[in-house]
């Protein structure tokens, strides 16, 4: 799975579905359930990748219930940041998916992940011209910022 996370960096996302239909067919069999949604996950952000933005929702929506029971905090954190991307790329209201987002990644000080649900959300508002809710959403990533200064440019794989 992790030469997959690469392939997909790489863009090589031929390799990458290939190595994860081979660890998707190894967990399944296996009865790893969390391990298979971990995989099914990665190529919906394959999915994501290609701007298949209705694919990667069908894809992640078949494994929410075994991500929201058997995955760790990570991944559902990850899985909820690609659904919010994914419905706010199709012009739909990602904010339930970035609130979860937000909520774990506190929970767990993952202070980065944060700042990137703030950012979506501010510009969820941008593009439905809410500038009173961006601004707010604005003032509480700078604050953020300003305690965990850097750059956002992750690649969510």
């Amino acid at each position: 799975m992790q030469t997959a996370n690469l392939y997909i960096l790489e863009q090589r996302f031929d390799a990458a579905t290939r190595l994860l239909d081979e660890a998707a067919k190894s967990s399944a069999a296996m009865s790893h359930r969390n391990v298979y949604a971990m995989v099914l996950r990665r190529k919906a952000t394959i999915s994501m990748s290609q701007r298949n933005y209705e694919e990667a929702l069908v894809q992640l929506f078949d494994i929410e219930m075994d991500i929201e029971s058997l995955g760790g905090i990570v991944e559902r954190i990850l899985f909820a940041f690609a659904v919010g991307c994914c419905l706010r790329r199709l012009k739909e209201d990602p904010l339930y998916y970035f609130s979860i987002v937000r909520r774990l990644s506190i929970k767990c000080g993952w202070k980065a992940m944060e700042k990137l649900a703030l950012a979506e959300c501010g510009g969820y508002f941008s593009d439905v011209n809410d500038l009173e809710k961006r601004s707010a959403v604005g003032e509480a990533f700078c604050q953020l910022d300003d305690l965990y200064p850097g750059k956002l440019e992750w690649v969510v794989i």
